[in-house]
């Protein structure tokens, strides 16, 4: 079950990384 372990530490990387420049775009817009 590597492959599954894989796929749920990318999708968590992906979710973070969105989470992220969900931030920095708001961030910029307000200021």
């Amino acid at each position: 079950c590597s492959l599954h372990y894989y796929y749920y530490y990318y999708y968590y990387y992906y979710y973070y990384y969105y989470y992220y420049y969900y931030y920095y775009y708001y961030y910029y817009y307000y200021y």
